[in-house]
């Protein structure tokens, strides 16, 4: 586990990669977003596979995120009426699934907050 105030964790569902889409499952997987600032740690988006888990899958350093979008619509039966937000980074777009819309608009609110992007109303965060 890294270092760094624990600013949000739930469950989400997560997409594999783009190229990926179509033919792999979306995973349930326990996330902890984390604040570095008072450590001197990065931003990070930390996935692990269960809320049990000591060790990360993988650790999205913040500083490469781009831009984030929340409300997204998928054609997948299994995602109508989900609510689906990304994280666009330098070398990947992460696909993400919240159990509600409330849950999925603190998240996008949290990583925004932290990646310095200005929330605007059209559910879109970016770099001003």
């Amino acid at each position: 586990m890294s270092g760094g105030e624990i600013i949000f964790q739930g469950w989400l569902r997560k997409s594999p990669p783009e190229k990926k889409l179509r033919r792999y499952a979306w995973k349930k997987r326990w996330f902890i977003l984390r604040s570095g600032r008072m450590s001197g740690d990065p931003d990070v988006l930390e996935y692990y596979k269960n809320d049990h888990s000591k060790k990360p899958i993988r650790v999205i350093d913040l500083h490469c995120c781009e831009q984030v979008d929340a409300g997204l619509t998928f054609k997948r039966k299994e995602f109508q009426d989900s609510f689906v937000f990304d994280i666009k980074t330098s070398d990947r777009t992460f696909y993400l699934v919240a159990e509600t819309e409330e849950e999925m608009n603190k998240w996008v609110r949290s990583i925004c907050q932290l990646c310095g992007f200005n929330q605007s109303d059209d559910n879109h965060g970016r770099k001003a």
